[in-house]
């Protein structure tokens, strides 16, 4: 499964504005060894940066959890686990569902703005 983006959602963020995007990552247990790892995530957190998002990767004592939240507001959580390892997020059925869904609310966000 190959991740495509229309060209319209692949634009980058409006007016110079960069939409906050944290990555909470929790301690994953390899080899017996438990500690905080960016292998699962730093290809999305690229991604979402190529998008125009500012993106920041923050440790949480969750186990193996991985929480990402838009402006503040959780909005996708999974395990460690249903992420690829192999760091790319365009055959990541996982990270395509994420990367989408924060398209939809940058988009959703935007809207609000031209609302007010």
């Amino acid at each position: 499964m190959s991740c495509v983006l229309p060209p319209s959602e692949m634009e980058i963020s409006n007016a110079g504005h960069r939409y906050k995007v944290d990555i909470l990552y929790g301690p994953t247990k390899v080899c017996g060894v438990l500690k905080h790892r960016t292998t699962r995530v730093e290809h999305i957190k690229e991604k979402l940066e190529k998008l125009g998002f500012e993106v920041k990767l923050r440790r949480t004592i969750d186990y193996e959890m991985v929480i990402f939240a838009f402006e503040g507001h959780t909005v996708f959580t999974c395990l460690a686990t249903n992420l690829s390892v192999l760091g790319c997020s365009t055959y990541d059925p996982t990270a395509c569902r994420l990367i989408k869904l924060m398209l939809a609310e940058r988009n959703h966000a935007k809207l609000r703005c031209k609302l007010c």
